[in-house]
């Protein structure tokens, strides 16, 4: 049996960059130093997402020079106060994260 963390997938956060003293050649080039300056898009995506992303932003500012570069950064989301297996719960529990929403 795979172990459960090999068949987790990787996600990438999306960033927009700030490069200084650095000549990118091609899209995929990643700078040697460089500031975050944005988020790109808010949310994680999959390898295949971030890359498309990528490459049609840094091909532009190949065309374009600005010293911005996108970067895909990966990330492990982390669920913070989900439930866990026999954990009780009760329906205020989802009002109360919800603003008064009841789900």
């Amino acid at each position: 049996m795979v172990g459960t963390r090999r068949n987790l997938r990787q996600v990438f956060r999306l960033w927009i960059s700030r490069y200084e003293a650095w000549a990118p050649n091609r899209w995929d080039d990643v700078p040697p130093e460089a500031v975050a300056l944005e988020p790109a898009i808010d949310g994680v995506y999959s390898a295949a997402q971030a890359a498309a992303f990528v490459e049609g932003f840094n091909t532009e500012m190949l065309r374009d020079p600005q010293r911005r570069w996108a970067v895909a950064i990966p990330v492990r989301i982390h669920y913070e106060g989900d439930l866990v297996v026999g954990q009780r719960f009760s329906s205020r529990q989802f009002s109360d994260r919800a603003g008064g929403n009841a789900a």
